[in-house]
This record gives C-alpha cells, structure tokens and sequence, in this order.
C-alpha cells in the first residue's frame, strides 16, 4: 500500500488515503483523480513520500473516427 494525496484543480490538498501500488485513478466525491509523476513530502521531520493524484475531468466519446 502507498499513501496518496489528493490535489484539486487549484492545486490545493484536499486529502490523503492508503491505495495499493498499482493504483493510478481514485474516485472522491464525484471527482476522478489520476496519479502524476510527482511525489510529496508528508511532514517535515519525516522520511515518508507521497504519490500526487490530481484531480480531472472525464472525457467519454461513444465514437472513434476513422484512422
């Protein structure tokens, strides 16, 4: 398990969960967030890192074009 924290579009901290490994989308209070490439400091005094999950928005098409 790794500890996840949650960023919104204005890149503020709104929480943090436990979320396995493989992990790279999380659904929160209608909002879908996806795993960045970044990682956080928990606290100052502490060694552990936190994977980022920004939040996004959801882009569904019912049809691809042609290629």
């Amino acid at each position: 398990m790794r500890i996840a924290v949650l960023v919104d579009e204005r890149d503020r901290r709104i929480g943090k969960l436990q979320v396995p490994e493989a992990c790279h989308v999380v659904r929160h209070a209608g909002a879908t967030f996806v795993r960045t490439q970044r990682a956080v400091k928990l606290h100052h005094a502490h060694r552990s890192f936190a994977v980022v999950f920004e939040q996004t928005e959801v882009y569904v098409r019912e049809k691809l074009e042609p290629v």
